[in-house]
């Protein structure tokens, strides 16, 4: 028995701790910039501007913008960002 644990090191739990809260909060940004930039080409959506105005007024790569202005059609008029985020998500087969 005493074989089986004779290299074993331990597991740091507090360190693992603040990894995982690092990866946590991370994700949680990434996500809310997500929201956020799916938010206000939606608000653009319904005011009725163009793919062309909202690629000119954002300065982020066309295929992002593109993916969500696709999605987002199917909720026309109101284009719900929850909605559209599901579709995205899903469509990426998540």
């Amino acid at each position: 028995m005493g074989e089986l644990f004779e290299n074993f090191k331990g597991y740091n739990l507090p360190e693992a701790r603040k990894k995982a809260r690092e990866a946590g909060r991370e994700e949680g940004r990434k996500e809310g910039e997500e929201y956020l930039l799916i938010k206000m080409v939606c608000k653009m959506l319904r005011k009725g501007k163009a793919i062309a105005e909202i690629l000119e007024d954002w300065e982020e790569e066309r295929s992002i913008i593109e993916e969500i202005y696709c999605a987002a059609q199917s909720f026309a008029p109101n284009y719900d960002v929850e909605e559209v985020r599901k579709a995205m998500r899903h469509g990426a087969g998540n």
